[in-house]
């Protein structure tokens, strides 16, 4: 990322979590996510064009990794339906 935006994940109300950008002057906040359930976790991609973020609930086996454009745009879930481990908490590997 080049330095220039926070990317955070907020509490909205009970059980409902999303995903923000927000400038480092403040000027402008957007949710990304939106969706009533937990989104959160996130991480910019190395070069900073994509988001991947965790959605799913407080139990490690509902939850599924996503990705989505930096903008929030195209948000694609990813094949990770692993009964025995997390699905949380992902990272980019440069």
């Amino acid at each position: 990322m080049d330095g220039t935006r926070i990317l955070f994940h907020r509490r909205l109300a009970q059980g409902h979590w999303d995903i923000f950008v927000v400038n480092l002057d403040r000027t402008s906040r957007v949710n990304l996510t939106n969706h009533p359930a937990l989104d959160w976790f996130p991480a910019w991609s190395p070069d900073g064009s994509r988001i991947v973020f965790t959605r799913g609930g407080y139990q490690a086996t509902d939850a599924d990794i996503w990705v989505m454009n930096a903008d929030g745009n195209n948000r694609v879930r990813l094949k990770t339906d692993n009964e025995q481990t997390s699905d949380a908490q992902p990272s980019w590997r440069p």
